[in-house]
């Protein structure tokens, strides 16, 4: 499939095995499902028959894809990864989409419901998870988190979004963010690749860990290098886009 209406991109942990529930409700007329399996072994000799099911589903209006990676920087690793990938494939579409695989979203045409944001300007809407540490009206408001480092903290949050700085540097950014889905025209992974380069700063050698990779590089410092560039995104309360499935099973990577 050269062309579809959306690509759907899920970076499930190494032991969890998306179900089809995770795509059943989508009303698109094609799209490519891209599942994006990040693993610690060799991606040369991994085992891809826990997906045999799953690629029954296929039809003439869903293509599946397999990809195996090395399990190294997160949702925004995988983002980039797929991004290249695609390039080269010389597949495109008008909208993308990349989340985790554990829920669905509350209305199959949830894009119609976004696509005033992408109106406004934004090049990605995302959702807000409930944080006591915030004042969660204002953080919805706003459609995104935010917080000053302090100095103690200035040179270790500081090079999640720029490894220039150093905690020498006087300037105390603010960071902001929402967490995944990264949902956005097609159009727009080439105007963020074009703003900040790829799209998380975790160093590939390194082996994936929630709070560094996860958070810190990712859901974090992406968002954060794309407000201190310039670019605009915006975040919906999370249980107006989607409801958890809990159907998936094993555990998620620490």
């Amino acid at each position: 499939m050269g062309v579809s209406d959306f690509i759907l991109v899920l970076s499930p942990a190494a032991k969890i095995i998306p179900t089809k529930s995770v795509f059943i409700n989508f009303s698109f007329l094609e799209y490519l499902l891209i599942i994006c399996y990040s693993v610690d072994s060799n991606i040369d000799f991994v085992d891809l028959s826990r997906f045999d099911e799953l690629m029954k589903e296929a039809s003439p209006t869903l293509d599946i894809l397999i990809v195996p990676r090395k399990n190294t920087g997160g949702t925004l690793g995988a983002m980039w990864d797929i991004w290249k990938n695609i390039l080269e494939d010389k597949i495109s579409s008008k909208y993308f989409g990349q989340w985790e695989d554990d829920y669905i979203f509350n209305d199959q045409n949830f894009l119609e419901e976004v696509q005033k944001f992408f109106d406004q300007g934004n090049v990605f809407v995302g959702s807000i998870w409930q944080e006591d540490l915030f004042d969660m009206n204002e953080v919805i408001k706003n459609g995104y988190k935010s917080f000053f480092p302090t100095d103690k903290l200035i040179g270790i949050m500081n090079s999640f979004v720029d490894p220039k700085w150093s905690i020498e540097d006087e300037r105390l950014p603010e960071y902001r963010w929402c967490e995944d889905p990264y949902i956005m025209p097609f159009e727009n992974l080439k105007i963020i690749e074009n703003t900040i380069g790829r799209f998380t700063l975790a160093p590939s050698e390194e082996s994936y860990s929630h709070f560094r990779h996860g958070i810190f590089f990712g859901e974090v410092g992406f968002p954060s290098r794309l407000h201190l560039s310039g670019l605009n995104f915006t975040g919906v309360r999370q249980e107006d886009l989607f409801y958890w499935l809990n159907q998936t099973t094993g555990d998620r990577n620490p």
